[in-house]
């Protein structure tokens, strides 16, 4: 084998094994982006999740403050009524 021929033949086994590392780093890097991928769709599902907590939290609570206010005329009504029926008893014990 000429000298000229075994330099070829060793570059191109060089190449050869420099391409299958190349192949092996971009099966490498395919694996992590679908990994990648994967727990972004996760990622985006619980923030999904979340936001459907949180809206309902707000509507619960929309409701809640609803319920206090009602609760709270009607607590301010029964001292009304307390108070007009004690200025009464007071005139008519007079």
């Amino acid at each position: 084998m000429t000298e000229k021929k075994k330099n070829k033949d060793e570059m191109m086994i060089k190449i050869e094994n420099e391409l299958k590392e190349v192949l092996a780093q971009n099966e490498k890097l395919l694996a992590s982006t679908t990994e990648l991928s994967t727990q972004s769709d996760n990622l985006i599902n619980s923030a999904n999740q979340l936001a459907a907590q949180l809206n309902n939290h707000m509507q619960l609570t929309s409701h809640y403050e609803t319920t206090i206010n009602i609760l709270t005329g009607r607590i301010k009504e029964k001292d009304n009524l307390i108070a007009q029926l004690n200025q009464k008893m007071q005139q008519g014990g007079e």
